[in-house]
């Protein structure tokens, strides 16, 4: 604890600090940060990486992530939540992604099999993402339409040629009479 304070100091220094049971949680459980990563803590993101669950991660860890415990079922939940209180740090989910980033690169090759695979078996979608893998295919999706505008203004109408002998006449819509067929 620090110097003894009296009067107006100690109240000051009272409503400034946190609650004890705070300082405590602070001072026992230094930030996983700081921490360099153990063994345990690798193979748990090495099994959560490759898409184990986080119950069946924990049953077989469970062992080594909670050794004091000799109750099963306390041990069993205790060990979830270390995994859960380890992937709350940020340290620990960037892990979890690269060991899952690396995992994909590795299954790369079969995923690009089971593509071509399902472009010869048919599917177009396959077909394109293989042909768009390969660089043989451009996505619609880059090629954007034009706007065409066509304006029709200030051009001269066309003329009517009248060589061929008949001759245009303008008639008044009142002269036009009609006959009766006999």
């Amino acid at each position: 604890m620090g110097p003894k304070l009296g009067g107006v100091a100690a109240q000051r220094a009272k409503k400034s600090r946190p609650a004890s049971k705070d300082i405590v949680r602070i001072v026992d459980k230094p930030s996983q940060d700081k921490r360099e990563v153990t063994a345990v803590q690798m193979a748990v993101i090495q099994q959560l990486a490759r898409g184990e669950l986080m119950a069946d991660v924990a049953r077989r860890f469970q062992h080594h992530l909670v050794p004091h415990e000799m109750d099963r079922k306390k041990r069993l939940r205790k060990s979830r939540n270390r995994i859960r209180q380890w992937l709350s740090t940020q340290k620990m989910r960037d892990l979890l992604w690269e060991e899952t980033m690396v995992g994909l690169d590795i299954d790369s090759p079969q995923i690009v099999r089971g593509i071509a695979r399902k472009a010869k078996a048919g599917r177009v979608d396959a077909a394109r993402l293989a042909l768009e893998l390969n660089g043989r295919h451009a996505p619609q999706a880059e090629i954007t339409p034009a706007q065409i505008n066509i304006q029709f203004g200030n051009i001269p109408r066309p003329r009517r040629d009248h060589s061929d002998g008949h001759e245009v006449v303008d008639v008044d819509p009142d002269e036009i009479v009609e006959i009766e067929p006999d």
